[in-house]
């Protein structure tokens, strides 16, 4: 196939999106008093869904008067719950579509790349007072539309130009060698077929160094680089600085915001088997957490470790059986279980969130180790999720980065922006049969061992007991 032919195929194919993002759409929009930002999150996060959504509602503006739409938001608003309902039935689902599993796996590598790319360039907006922002994060995160179309049409070349940009050598070379073109030019091509964001379509071009488009550029060129090198390598720094000339503001204040929206981006955005690059990210943001594995010795490798000893829960349970004693109260107790969580066990900061009357949503009403950014946070329960089902029952949930994935998607963009953690424990409070809130624990997003989750688990009925004694002890003062 000539490069011209392959220009020419790329407008008729769809990018694939998602399946667990296809669902989770569709779970929000049936969950009672739903808003359709909440969709947007989630399409937001889906190339194939963004660029689906964009072709539909900018279809008949495509070449006339009117300006394309540029962001997700508008367009669901434009678009309707009913419109987005049927048109989520025509999306190609990535894992029917796709089904070369090495395939498959880069496209998810590519999606959490231009997703950090995205955080990054809203980041630097908002230090520009940028008009829209969520323009900008749109343009950043479609910047691998043209790879996204390769792999699609070429499956075997996207493949070889892949490996070829991880072991440090330079894709667009590889592309032109084996296609006679770029994916970028697939990409710009497609992007202006379909009517896409103008931002999109100006920073795909080559000349686009020039205004909002070079912070679209230059924010993915630092993912990338971030992602196929690490964070200290010489691609970085030179990015890092050409943004810092961008942005007119000194070069380690630039790194400094960059390092902790990569941290949130790693920790609240991960797809299956992408762990690894996420992981990178966090070993270079988190002064306290691990180091970057060296290369495996050569020699005979020691034996392993003994495993830690499993964590002692009887501390907690004489603390608060010393606190009733004391004749303390619910809130006694609840102050008196966090205390010995955080001094005892290692947490670093937690969250109290108790329900309004109505049970519609979890707010927060005390917390230990956040600053602002988780004053006035709250969950709702209306909409299916990991918070609804932490109030079913007493129950305590240990998240971490195996299973975090699967509720990711049901968790509102303000929670995982304020939290930014993928490893936390859920412990829901409870008298008797009923549900009274739940308290979330973390270690500053540092993997929780299994043997403290396992520990812990007797403690939602050990409060449970010590609640319902308290209770007891003031319904007979009462009498």
């Amino acid at each position: 196939m000539t490069a011209t032919a392959l220009l020419d195929q790329v407008p008729g194919l769809r990018i694939p999106a998602l399946a667990d993002n296809l669902r989770a759409c569709r779970d929000t929009l049936d969950a009672p008093g739903t808003a359709l930002a909440d969709v947007g999150d989630i399409i937001n996060r889906d190339p194939g869904l963004a660029t689906h959504f964009f072709r539909q509602v900018n279809q008949g503006r495509i070449g006339g008067s009117r300006p394309l739409i540029s962001t997700i938001e508008s367009t669901l608003n434009l678009m309707g719950e009913t419109a987005i309902r049927h048109q989520l039935g025509q999306v190609p689902v990535l894992e029917e579509t796709v089904t070369d599993k090495a395939v498959r796996q880069h496209w998810y590598r590519l999606i959490v790349r231009a997703r950090l790319a995205a955080e990054i360039v809203a980041e630097w907006g908002r230090l520009q007072n940028d008009r829209a922002p969520s323009e900008l994060m749109a343009a950043c995160f479609l910047q691998p539309l043209g790879e996204f179309l390769l792999a699609l049409a070429r499956p075997d070349d996207f493949l070889a130009c892949a490996r070829v940009e991880l072991g440090g050598g330079h894709r667009n070379a590889c592309e032109l060698e084996r296609l006679g073109v770029r994916s970028r030019d697939l990409g710009r091509r497609a992007a202006s077929a379909w009517g896409l964001p103008l931002l999109l379509q100006e920073s795909l071009d080559p000349a686009a160094m020039i205004g909002r488009a070079q912070n679209v550029v230059v924010a993915y060129a630092l993912a990338s680089a971030a992602d196929i090198g690490h964070w200290r390598s010489p691609a970085v720094e030179a990015a890092l600085e050409l943004a810092a000339g961008y942005l007119n503001r000194p070069p380690a204040e630039v790194s400094h915001r960059l390092h902790q929206v990569a941290a949130h981006a790693a920790r609240q955005f991960r797809l299956p088997g992408v762990v690894p690059p996420a992981a990178k990210l966090l070993w270079t943001v988190l002064p306290e957490g691990p180091a970057e594995p060296a290369e495996p010795p050569a020699t005979k490798p020691e034996p392993p470790a003994a495993p830690p000893a499993t964590p002692d829960i009887a501390p907690l349970k004489a603390a608060l059986t010393e606190t009733l004693r004391a004749g303390g109260d619910a809130n006694a107790l609840i102050r008196t279980l966090l205390q010995r969580l955080h001094e005892d066990y290692g947490f670093r900061r937690s969250l109290l969130l108790l329900p309004d009357p109505q049970r519609t949503r979890l707010t927060v009403r005390h917390k230990e180790g956040f600053g602002h950014e988780a004053t006035g946070l709250f969950v709702d329960l209306l909409k299916p999720g990991l918070f609804r089902k932490a109030m079913e029952k007493q129950q305590l949930l240990w998240i971490h980065d195996e299973n975090y994935p699967k509720v990711a998607a049901s968790l509102p963009e303000r929670w995982t922006r304020a939290v930014s953690s993928a490893n936390f424990l859920l412990l829901t409070l409870g008298v008797g049969e009923r549900t009274l809130g739940v308290i979330y624990l973390d270690q500053e997003g540092r993997p929780i061992p299994e043997a403290l989750a396992r520990a812990l688990q007797p403690v939602a009925k050990l409060l449970a007991r010590a609640l319902q004694i308290a209770h007891e002890r003031k319904a007979q003062r009462k009498a």
